[in-house]
């Protein structure tokens, strides 16, 4: 019984260490797109109209929805 009690608790914290590997590279993924979108922006130059903006940043900003809501799921947020 302790022997099986053994392999339950080591698989449990096997278990543990997977979901924060997991955890840690969703939140490594919304850090990595908020980084790519304040580059975009500084990148926009000060002539651009707000459309152009718009459209130089957009990509960057559907990656960290992207991103975020991937997080938000692993968290089972609302």
């Amino acid at each position: 019984m302790k022997n099986a009690q053994e392999k339950v608790r080591t698989a449990f914290s096997n278990v543990k260490v997977s979901a924060q590997a997991v955890q840690e590279a969703k939140s490594a993924e919304l850090e990595t797109a908020y980084n790519n979108l304040e580059t975009a922006i500084r990148n926009v130059p000060d002539t651009a109209t707000l459309q152009q903006a718009s459209q130089a940043i957009s990509p960057q900003v559907a990656e960290v929805e992207r991103a975020e809501a991937q997080m938000e799921a692993g968290l089972n947020c609302p």
